[in-house]
């Protein structure tokens, strides 16, 4: 925790804390709210989402070049999670009550940045990047409504501050970036 206080302003972490724990106060209050966030916070799971890329890969034999830059992308994003948390290894916020703790497993003890946030936006990103990825040139913008209420649902359930979620974002649009850039070297 020591590394990540050295790093932020205590102005901007209280802010950060304060708003995080508004968005998990009203889920708590709402059991619909919380059915649906956990539903959106699992959807973003990187099991899920390797699990397709796979199958997506694997399936189609004409559009594989667009899937595997999306890939790229989503590999990218968790390398670079990985070692930002590594970096930063800012602690998880503390659930609103016990009950929350079991709703979304925590697969590792530091928050900073969202795996699932970069991830989301990497997937997001290369559908509005890569039109040629079979399938997903309608569903655009609903993967950006998708990875909004992922981000969403993983701060109101505690597992995320909303600093963490927006540098997920951010990580999520490098990688995407980065993929995009590996695709037209490649490609020359």
């Amino acid at each position: 925790m020591r590394r990540w206080r050295g790093r932020l302003s205590p102005a901007l972490r209280r802010l950060d804390r304060r708003v995080s724990a508004h968005f998990a106060k009203a889920v708590h209050r709402s059991p619909f709210l919380r059915h649906v966030a956990v539903l959106l916070a699992h959807s973003g799971d990187g099991v899920i989402w390797s699990a397709a890329a796979v199958g997506a890969f694997l399936g189609l034999s004409q559009e594989r070049q667009p899937i595997l830059y999306a890939a790229i992308a989503m590999l990218l994003a968790a390398l670079l999670v990985w070692g930002c948390k590594m970096i930063f290894r800012r602690q998880r916020p503390s659930p609103i009550s016990p009950n929350m703790v079991y709703m979304v497993p925590r697969h590792d003890p530091f928050s900073f940045p969202s795996g699932h946030a970069a991830r989301v936006a990497s997937i997001a990103a290369s559908a509005h990047l890569f039109p040629d990825l079979p399938g997903l040139g309608a569903l655009r913008w609903p993967l950006v409504a998708w990875a909004a209420g992922v981000c969403w649902a993983r701060v109101s359930l505690s597992v995320h501050y909303v600093l963490d979620v927006v540098v997920g974002v951010g990580v999520g649009l490098l990688a995407v970036a980065l993929s995009s850039i590996l695709r037209s070297v490649v490609s020359c």
